[in-house]
């Protein structure tokens, strides 16, 4: 079974990089990196509850705006 029927809204997708500055150092810009097709939901209690009190180091007091599901072939990161 496809879930790409169950995506129903685009959004851009921006991913912040590092820049060279021309003075030897770097700034930080959010870059628009390209469309997605997603879905977007209201999160339940549970996945908020999971989301701040963390699994793992890596999610530990999160902040969950809303859950966006996406194809499994996508490549989207943390904080993107």
């Amino acid at each position: 079974m496809t879930v790409a029927g169950l995506l129903n809204q685009d959004v851009d997708l921006y991913r912040t990089m590092l820049m060279p500055n021309g003075a030897g150092g770097y700034d930080e810009e959010r870059v628009l990196v390209r469309q997605l097709r997603v879905r977007i939901s209201q999160p339940s209690a549970s996945e908020r509850v999971m989301a701040r009190t963390g699994v793992g180091p890596q999610q530990g007091a999160a902040v969950l705006a809303y859950p966006v599901y996406t194809t499994a072939d996508e490549v989207v990161y943390r904080n993107d």
